[in-house]
């Protein structure tokens, strides 16, 4: 099911982590596209006590079906985001998978 005309590129990295959860150098990601999405504004917040940091949150809805973790990040619009939600998936009024539901995160600053 086609449920808007982005796609998002799944970014994920093998599972090679050490002990403190950090990825090697020389570890490339595993990249998968997923056409037929939709990726729309949720909040954005900015603070400035410290140092000028902004978060913003975008849900995005991919197909049924999408293989998507909650450790992935997605490259979208050429930005990359870390998923922030565990993506949840929907049903139809008949009970048949619909879409996928998720929060994506971006930290600027």
């Amino acid at each position: 099911m086609i449920l808007g005309t982005e796609t998002v590129t799944v970014v994920r990295y093998a599972d090679s982590r050490d002990a403190f959860g950090d990825l090697p150098a020389n570890v490339v990601p595993l990249d998968t596209d997923i056409p037929g999405c939709n990726v729309q504004p949720a909040s954005s917040t900015e603070q400035t006590a410290q140092r000028e940091t902004v978060v913003t949150l975008f849900t995005a809805w991919l197909p049924a079906g999408s293989d998507v973790r909650a450790t992935d990040q997605l490259r979208w619009r050429g930005s990359l985001y870390n998923v922030d939600s565990l993506p949840e998936p929907w049903a139809d009024i008949q009970g048949a998978d619909h879409h996928l539901e998720l929060r994506i995160r971006r930290v600027e600053g």
